[in-house]
């Protein structure tokens, strides 16, 4: 975030408290992407993925000149989005969305989708390419496991993330997702389905 100015920072983050969205997440050339939500049940244009375009320079980004890459006014089954990752390389933006309020113990997921399209067209691009898993003892207690965000190595495209679950030790780990491994992840990919995942640092 070397390119941005004091008030360009301002302005991002006034927009960020406003709307209820996570902090700023990701930044590709000139480009820096974020998520927003607000915490309300029907379709909205504030759940969101987001995009600003910046000069490198030290212009000031205009109030209100964050584009919609895709939001819940398209694709209705968003609900939190809470951390986003950007791999220009791929073709692909991740998306967080872990069901911050913990309403329900089934839609905690990774999704990707392509980067370029319109909002409607990059809301069908949709793919869930990682879900949370729940255990029977998670049910009954009634306390669902939570990511708290993801992190990419885009040098070798891999997808990082940090779950934890107080119920059941062994469904607490850091996860990585290697995006290479199939078309959900990586549009330059030939394998199907979900990407492959390794498991580091399990327990609590």
């Amino acid at each position: 975030m070397r390119h941005l100015t004091t008030i360009t920072r301002f302005l991002l983050t006034m927009a960020v408290v406003w709307s209820g969205a996570s902090v700023v997440r990701a930044q590709s050339s000139n480009k820096l992407w974020f998520v927003t939500y607000n915490g309300q049940p029907t379709p909205s244009l504030d759940v969101s993925v987001r995009s600003v375009l910046t000069t490198g320079t030290a212009a000031a980004v205009t109030a209100g000149a964050a584009s919609n890459v895709v939001s819940q006014a398209d694709f209705h089954n968003f609900n939190s989005p809470y951390d986003i990752a950007v791999d220009p390389a791929m073709g692909k933006v991740y998306v967080l969305d872990n069901n911050l309020p913990g309403q329900t113990p089934t839609n905690q997921y990774i999704y990707a989708f392509n980067l370029n399209g319109t909002p409607a067209q990059i809301a069908a691009s949709r793919q869930i390419i990682y879900t949370v898993s729940v255990p029977v003892a998670d049910v009954s207690a009634g306390i669902y496991p939570l990511v708290s965000g993801i992190a990419l190595d885009s040098a070798h495209h891999l997808l990082y993330f940090n779950q934890f679950d107080v119920t059941t030790a062994t469904n607490s780990y850091v996860g990585r997702l290697d995006l290479t491994t199939s078309t959900n992840s990586n549009v330059h990919a030939s394998g199907g389905g979900n990407p492959a995942l390794q498991v580091f640092y399990a327990g609590q």
